[in-house]
């Protein structure tokens, strides 16, 4: 067998085989990884602009985030200049029997108050702060210092009730103008 390797070495085969193994080996992988250098400028083009674009995105979500915090913040900072201004003025009584429902952020919501309360409080003498999810019976000067901190913590209980005509005198609603029996 050695005799058959010394053949192929002297002739020259065996060596050219593994240089032509290796110089495949280094081409495939040259081959597989362009450089920039040598790619065509479309693709560096795109390159640029995956890169250009990843970069933006990054920028727009730190943004993103940091007005977040900035907006939860400036609402931590509300909330306790509003609990500063409520502290101990809340005039809720917990025996409380009579609910006055009013209307907050698109619902219902509703207050427990004594029946001396209800009616101060229909008269314009107590006002209603939502803080925290509960609704405070409060005065109206604290109720004001409350809306210059933030105007949607007050209410309004104003009631839209419409105004009674003399055609109106049973209680129907008004019959269009339009209307034909």
């Amino acid at each position: 067998m050695s005799s058959l390797r010394d053949a192929l070495r002297q002739a020259g085969l065996s060596e050219s085989k593994k240089r032509d193994k290796r110089a495949k080996g280094k081409r495939g992988r040259q081959g597989g990884q362009k450089s920039l250098e040598t790619a065509s400028p479309s693709t560096v083009n795109l390159a640029e602009a995956y890169r250009a674009r990843r970069q933006a995105e990054k920028q727009e979500a730190a943004q993103k985030k940091q007005a977040k915090q900035a907006a939860q913040e400036a609402r931590r900072q509300r909330n306790r200049a509003l609990e500063a201004v409520l502290k101990d003025q809340s005039l809720n009584v917990p025996e409380a029997e009579m609910a006055r429902f009013f209307e907050h952020a698109g619902r219902v919501r509703r207050v427990m108050c004594t029946p001396a309360q209800r009616t101060q409080l229909n008269a314009g003498e107590l006002a209603v702060v939502m803080f925290r999810g509960r609704a405070l019976l409060v005065h109206p000067a604290t109720a004001r210092e409350a809306a210059s901190l933030a105007p949607d913590a007050v209410p309004d209980l104003a009631c839209d009730e419409p105004s009674q005509d003399e055609d109106d005198q049973m209680g129907y609603p008004p019959v269009p103008d339009d209307l034909i029996w």
